[in-house]
């Protein structure tokens, strides 16, 4: 038992010109045989089709396969978190194995009992996630796949250059599966939502940070401070997550850093990258970037980020990047996830 028959990129022809139907069905392909060239010539055509980038978007989280002569489905979901400066749980080993079991519990709770709930390890930080091209994300699907090999996913690992004192984007990565359908998100109930996110933030905290998240109880009393807790939103589909996660992240640093413009461009080596600079009222760190991607976010998810900064500072009518110098700074060895 197999997942979707894997074939070689020479396979696949495809023409620009084809009609969307085709494209369709030459991109799904594309995404099932985990074949990247056949998936950037497809998108390098559509560019600019907002479609072919919903489609992509769509898809890329997306597995089916066969077992037993049953369909099961997958999809990958996250959960942001942005955490305080003070609240270290971010990539923490340590950290996560005590607050798994209890986060993992109150997601099953959540997506209710005809999902299955895979949680991936740790809090992972937005630098790494978004540098996972789509075998990345395909590779962690395979895991959910019975009898398939498990290879280490390697990805190149990037760090946001940030002031010490800002606060910074993960995501809990969850795996779902359901026989015979496409698992979903839970109907709209705001009790459950304020339950499970308050699960998670409390358990992360309280791993985190265990003599401050007592002390409060201590016997002279004293008022609870939820200043140094992480703050999480209720699991989402990955380009929903990601851009709702930036979004709230950068009206964060932006109240402690003030953001006093900003600048976008489309990575000249690959398409799919999209950079973002950032002007911070900050003396230590003047400049930063971070990228997204556009298969993990797509047009929508790009707007979405857009109209924030927008809302919060000017757009710098002269693009100020980093120096060469800068950006490699800010490069690590591989990470392996």
């Amino acid at each position: 038992m197999t997942p979707e028959k894997l074939t070689n990129s020479a396979e696949i022809d495809f023409n620009p010109e084809l009609l969307p139907e085709t494209w369709r069905a030459a991109l799904q392909t594309a995404i099932k045989c985990t074949d990247e060239a056949a998936i950037w010539k497809i998108m390098n055509a559509q560019q600019l089709n907002a479609e072919a980038h919903e489609e992509l978007v769509n898809s890329i989280s997306r597995l089916h396969y066969r077992h037993r002569n049953i369909d099961v489905y997958c999809e990958l979901f996250m959960m942001p978190v942005i955490v305080p400066s003070e609240c270290e749980l971010i990539n923490e080993p340590l950290v996560w194995k005590s607050a798994r079991d209890t986060i993992k519990s109150a997601l099953n709770n959540w997506f209710g009992k005809k999902t299955r709930i895979v949680i991936f390890e740790g809090v992972l930080p937005m630098d790494w996630i978004t540098t996972w091209r789509p075998r990345v994300i395909r590779q962690h699907l395979q895991r959910l796949v019975p009898e398939s090999s498990r290879q280490a996913t390697e990805f190149p690992a990037t760090t946001i250059e940030l002031p010490e004192r800002a606060p910074r984007l993960g995501f809990v990565l969850i795996a779902c599966q359901k026989q015979g359908e496409w698992p979903e998100i839970p109907e709209l109930n705001s009790l459950m939502d304020k339950r499970l996110k308050d699960v998670v933030r409390s358990s992360l905290y309280l791993a985190a940070s265990p003599a401050e998240a007592m002390a409060p109880y201590a016997p002279h009393g004293g008022s609870r401070d939820f200043e140094g807790e992480p703050l999480v939103l209720a699991p989402e589909r990955v380009q929903f997550a990601i851009t709702d996660g930036i979004v709230l992240w950068l009206m964060k640093l932006h109240a402690m850093f003030p953001v006093l413009g900003w600048t976008v461009s489309q990575s000249i080596a690959a398409s799919d990258v999209v950079k973002f600079t950032l002007h911070l009222a900050d003396s230590a760190v003047r400049l930063t970037q971070f990228t997204v991607r556009m298969h993990q976010i797509g047009m929508q998810g790009l707007n979405d980020i857009t109209i924030g900064l927008a809302g919060i500072a000017p757009n710098m009518e002269t693009p100020a990047d980093m120096s060469k110098d800068q950006y490699l700074a800010m490069q690590t060895p591989s990470a392996v996830a």
